[in-house]
């Protein structure tokens, strides 16, 4: 195996810890790959909301007559905060739940969103748009049929 010495760690700090800590050994880890995320003021948090939910009702299959999400900011990883809006609607038939996935789909699809499905008991998919910054997952259970749009992270600050 080995040494601290023969992988690197040749610093004052890991010397001196090495003395006090002999049979210790130092594993240095890689940084944590960056998040794309916004950087806003709270001020501006209800104007992203309202874009995201925009870029989702783009590619909606018009069969989902629901229109209005329930829409909330959730924490987040890295100390960020992530907007979620879901839609879900229940219809008369379980064809009709798994055609409004198919409609959303081709919808993303064309919209150049990647789409892709999810191995899962029911059927799902998810979808990130062009950018990046914005994702659909789309779950059918039964005759329930539920889309959540996710994004974009953001940072916030307290500037002005």
């Amino acid at each position: 195996m080995a040494s601290n010495k023969d992988v690197g760690l040749d610093e004052p700090f890991f010397d001196a810890f090495r003395q006090l800590q002999p049979d210790v050994e130092v594993v240095v880890l890689p940084p944590e790959e960056p998040v794309d995320a916004l950087l806003a003021r709270s001020q501006d948090l209800d104007g992203i909301a309202h874009e995201a939910l925009r870029q989702v009702e783009s590619v909606l299959p018009a069969t989902l007559t629901v229109r209005d999400a329930a829409s909330r900011w959730r924490p987040a990883p890295h100390g960020l905060q992530e907007h979620v809006g879901e839609w879900v609607q229940t219809y008369d038939h379980e064809g009709d739940a798994l055609n409004a996935l198919l409609l959303l789909r081709d919808a993303v699809i064309d919209a150049g969103w990647a789409a892709a499905p999810v191995p899962a008991p029911t059927p799902q998919m998810t979808a990130s748009a062009p950018t990046g910054l914005i994702r659909v997952d789309a779950t059918v259970d039964g005759r329930t049929f539920t889309v959540q749009g996710r994004g974009p992270l953001v940072r916030v600050h307290g500037g002005s």
